[in-house]
């Protein structure tokens, strides 16, 4: 909110509220601070779903909703990376750009992470696992095989 607030509030920017509400309307780098509203909006649509998750878990469809909207939250994620890129005014300061490759890197490893235990548990390594011990054995297998 700072951030946008101090460009609106800037005269020199070349962004005014119309800029932060329509995208690629600005008179300073159209494109990026275009992808920089798309990536606020992202934003704002992710926070209410992900605010409301507890009472959208009640039905099927707005399950798959939200899961679809927390999904989209990586594509907002990326657009406000290259937002940020293209329209930062020091964007080509070696510790700027560092800083933006740290992220992408931090980000990438936990996408990674994520997807690699979600295919383990898909195929069912960890409940292959779960099952070869007894604490999943129904009472009866245990009565009996005493």
């Amino acid at each position: 909110m700072a951030h946008v607030s101090t460009l609106v509030l800037d005269s020199q920017s070349g962004i005014d509220l119309r800029a932060v509400v329509v995208p690629f309307s600005a008179s300073y780098r159209p494109f990026a601070v275009g992808l920089g509203t798309l990536a606020l909006f992202a934003t704002v649509v992710t926070a209410v779903v992900g605010a409301a998750r507890g009472r959208l878990a009640g039905s099927v469809r707005a399950t798959r909703v939200w899961r679809a909207v927390h999904i989209s939250a990586y594509i907002g994620w990326a657009v406000a990376m290259t937002h940020g890129f293209l329209a930062g005014t020091d964007s080509t300061y070696a510790p700027i750009t560092v800083t933006y490759l740290i992220a992408l890197l931090v980000v990438a490893v936990s996408v990674s992470c994520r997807l690699w235990s979600h295919q383990r548990a898909r195929t069912g390594v960890l409940s292959r696992s779960r099952d070869a011990g007894t604490r999943h054995a129904s009472p009866q297998k245990l009565v009996s095989s005493r």
